[in-house]
């Protein structure tokens, strides 16, 4: 009798959390939803009517394209090229996305995955563009351009990437406590939901941007704290967002990165937390013939940190001017650096 006493208990406190959470996840929702959404970048919209969903995109210049591909985490789409994107222009037609289930793409009800973002960056490229284009990508899209290089080889012509996130050794897969938890949060929407609206809160999202992805906090102003909150609550965001929260976007790179043919070049912020500089040197082991460009003051973000030093090194690279060390002089130097 106590024993079922006590699991009617158990089974009433989580009836009303839930209704609880529910509650809360309905007053987030009245708050949001109507919240003005302006487009992320100055230049010409478009969209691209992809198989799994619309995509959109701003256009912006003439000359050799390039395709900016932004990171994944809440609040994520183009905005986060909005130093550079107008500069890079200036010598070349740039077209920035916002990936499926970010900003103002659509965002479906479907099973998120690394594969997925990595055929998406292909397709898009080939498409889209049209011609033979440079992939600049941060954080975890740099890993699914990774992917997208090897599988286009002669649509990609070069990867940029800004603090890659990716591991270039089997098992990145997510476990079994990461497959329960997303089977949890997609069977229990207001789960999903809830965690959405308690990771994208103004708070939570101020406190990441000053304490994890940026070197100088004062670089933080309330407009990136507002976009992000926008774009993590528009309707279906958290469908993407659970999939990277439970490791469902991981992707192992080491053969994409061993095999792909492309010109490599590698962006660090010196005082990068969540991505530290010391992870560029999985890339260097395995692609020895990579260039690494350490920005001084900078963090994770260091395309907003360092943005006109990031775009002078871009525009080296792509005019053949490129500067820097390469393999394990690079991190060597890196390091010395760091002394």
């Amino acid at each position: 009798m106590r024993i079922a006493r006590r699991f009617r208990q158990l089974l009433t406190t989580l009836g009303l959390t839930y209704l609880a959470l529910a509650a809360w996840n309905g007053r987030v929702y009245r708050r949001t939803h109507r919240l003005e959404f302006p487009p992320p970048l100055e230049g010409d919209a478009g969209t691209y009517e992809w198989p799994a969903g619309r995509i959109y995109y701003t256009r912006r210049g003439r000359g050799e394209p390039l395709l900016l591909v932004h990171g994944i985490y809440a609040g994520a789409d183009s905005y986060q090229f909005r130093k550079v994107f107008a500069p890079l222009a200036e010598r070349h037609e740039v077209y920035a996305c916002d990936l499926l289930g970010f900003g103002h793409s659509a965002r479906p009800d479907l099973r998120y995955s690394g594969a997925l973002y990595a055929r998406l960056i292909a397709d898009f490229v080939r498409t889209v563009i049209g011609r033979p284009a440079t992939v600049i990508a941060t954080s975890l899209s740099g890993g699914h351009a990774i992917f997208a290089a090897n599988e286009e080889r002669e649509m990609i012509r070069r990867l940029v990437l800004v603090a890659p996130t990716g591991s270039t050794t089997p098992g990145v897969y997510p476990g079994s406590i990461a497959r329960a938890a997303y089977l949890g949060l997609t069977l229990f929407p207001d789960l999903g939901e809830g965690v959405r609206n308690l990771i994208a809160s103004r708070p939570f999202i101020r406190y990441y941007l000053r304490s994890m992805a940026y070197y100088d906090p004062r670089n933080v102003s309330e407009e990136m704290v507002e976009h992000a909150y926008r774009s993590a609550h528009q309707p279906g965001a958290e469908h993407a967002l659970i999939a990277f929260l439970t490791g469902h976007l991981n992707v192992p790179l080491g053969d994409a990165l061993r095999s792909m043919p492309q010109p490599l070049s590698l962006f660090w912020g010196r005082h990068a937390r969540v991505t530290p500089l010391e992870q560029a040197e999985c890339y260097l082991t395995v692609r020895p013939d990579a260039r690494l460009h350490v920005l001084e003051r900078a963090g994770l973000d260091a395309v907003n940190e360092e943005p006109e030093e990031f775009v002078r090194r871009v525009f080296d690279i792509l005019e053949g001017r490129e500067a820097g060390a390469a393999g394990e002089q690079a991190m060597a130097e890196a390091v010395a650096g760091r002394a």
